[in-house]
């Protein structure tokens, strides 16, 4: 945000990569106000100022220790004619690069797994996974937060926003993500977050995408529709179990619940996302079902979607929503069906 736009919109932006950004204009943040009008940029963060839209990597970048305390810059990941342009990234920062070429002591295998808790050759022990979580909506898609933490369950219940546990584990709860990260890092978790809240949030009904006993399933049928964004886009990528029958069993309910969004969800975008994770899901499995999914138009009519869902169904042999579940599903959306907000893109 700079002070002199007409300057910029006449002469072009005087800021070139590498310089201060901060001696050519300051950064929106949740509070800022415009012509004396506040609120006005507040749906474009979670409720601690993180960003949760594109454009605001920045202001992620300076809320991150790597760079209040270290020289992390953003130059250090991204060239402009590097990598693929869709990222950008360098090839020294390509999967865990970007941190251990810091971090250097968290290179091999035993050091990854004392360090992460988890399988060093998995998902779950890659460096963006946990610290830069895809809790940022933009371009028909979720993207890694650039606001790198330690991830804790506990302060993002608080600030009412997705976490990074979840975002992987996606059958479980929030409360069970809180009590984990206590059970494998007693050391480092403070007494904010030591246990796992009795209930939901302050302020939290049972449809509450951040009441602390839902899981992320739950939470693509609530909250508001960057909130689903993020968590249809989290079914898609979460592993599921390596035993088959589990494995099996996680796909089946993953894609019924996916089905439901692609059914009912009242922004397409939302609706293309769960598409698409549903042919991620299935595509080793269901090619040709995930081709169908693939191709399914989030915009058409509502009597299109109707009918290639029905094919959908067919395909997966998953019957719409009934009974408790159908519900359960009305119940969730009960608030989200009141919460249209401007996504500022």
């Amino acid at each position: 945000m700079t002070d002199d736009l007409a300057a910029v919109m006449t002469h072009g932006d005087p800021f070139v990569p590498g310089d201060d950004l901060a001696l050519y204009s300051a950064p929106l943040w949740r509070d800022t106000s415009l012509r004396g009008q506040a609120g006005v940029f507040a749906a474009r963060f979670w409720d601690d100022d993180t960003p949760r839209l594109t454009a605001y990597e920045y202001q992620g970048l300076l809320q991150s220790r790597c760079a209040q305390r270290g020289a992390l810059t953003c130059i250090g990941c991204h060239g402009m004619h590097e990598g693929n342009p869709r990222g950008q990234i360098r090839p020294v920062a390509r999967g865990d690069g970007a941190c251990t070429s810091c971090h250097a002591h968290l290179t091999g295998p035993a050091e990854i797994a004392r360090h992460t808790r988890h399988n060093p050759a998995g998902p779950g022990a890659r460096c963006v996974s946990c610290h830069m979580p895809r809790i940022v909506y933009g371009v028909l898609d979720a993207h890694p937060s650039h606001r790198i933490e330690i991830p804790d369950p506990a302060r993002a219940i608080a600030a009412r926003r997705p976490d990074a546990c979840t975002l992987c584990h996606v059958d479980e709860s929030r409360a069970w993500a809180v009590n984990a990260r206590a059970r494998l890092w007693p050391a480092s978790t403070d007494a904010a977050a030591t246990s796992a809240p009795s209930g939901a949030s302050v302020g939290a009904s049972r449809s509450d995408p951040f009441d602390d006993h839902l899981a992320p399933r739950d939470a693509i049928f609530a909250g508001d529709p960057v909130f689903r964004a993020v968590a249809v886009d989290a079914m898609g990528r979460a592993p599921v179990p390596s035993e088959p029958a589990a494995a099996d069993r996680a796909r089946h309910e993953r894609a019924g619940a996916l089905l439901d969004v692609m059914a009912g969800d009242r922004y397409p975008a939302v609706r293309h996302l769960a598409a698409r994770a549903l042919a991620g899901l299935i595509a080793t499995r269901q090619p040709s079902v995930a081709q169908q999914a693939s191709a399914f138009d989030a915009t058409a009519s509502e009597a299109d979607r109707v009918r290639a869902l029905a094919e959908l169904r067919r395909g997966l042999s998953l019957p719409a929503a009934s009974g408790p579940e159908a519900a359960r599903i009305t119940v969730l959306r009960a608030e989200a069906a009141q919460a249209d907000i401007d996504i500022g893109e």
